[in-house]
């Protein structure tokens, strides 16, 4: 909830104004809508890009990801434990684990006598998964841009 930029309780009175062509904007609660004119402008919120989408604005931590010898030792540890969730008793896990599979490109082709087996899988959801990353799997010689 926005607070009021004069004294600080929830703002109730939401304005834009275009100044210069642009809009500005002012929160403030009933007792200060009348002084918007000795106001400052509202702070623009912080879009700086953070978390996951920061991590693709480096170049360096990009670069990381196509190192071929990280990428494998990286599908050496994650694929035993992808092969085993693709035995898990619920369906949507074992989704998940053909999901992830495929997104290891070719580093996860080790995997493929466990995707073959998930194409009987009761779940048609289950096969539908498995058929999907053994597909992706046949068709990538390059593996794509994805990390677990």
């Amino acid at each position: 909830m926005l607070k009021c930029q004069s004294c600080g309780q929830p703002a109730t009175q939401h304005v834009t104004e275009i100044v210069a062509g642009k809009p500005v904007e002012y929160h403030v609660c009933e007792t200060h809508v009348r002084d918007l004119d000795s106001l400052q402008p509202a702070p623009k919120p912080d879009r700086s890009v953070r978390g996951f989408s920061a991590f693709w604005d480096d170049a360096k931590l990009r670069e990381a990801l196509h190192d071929p010898a990280v990428r494998q030792e990286m599908a050496a540890h994650a694929l035993p434990a992808l092969c085993l969730a693709l035995l898990h008793q619920k369906p949507e896990v074992r989704i998940a684990a053909a999901c992830h599979l495929m997104k290891l490109g070719s580093d996860g082709r080790s995997a493929i006598g466990a995707l073959r087996d998930a194409l009987r899988d009761p779940d048609e959801r289950v096969a539908k998964a498995a058929k999907l990353a053994l597909e992706q799997l046949a068709m990538s010689d390059v593996p794509p841009p994805f990390c677990l």
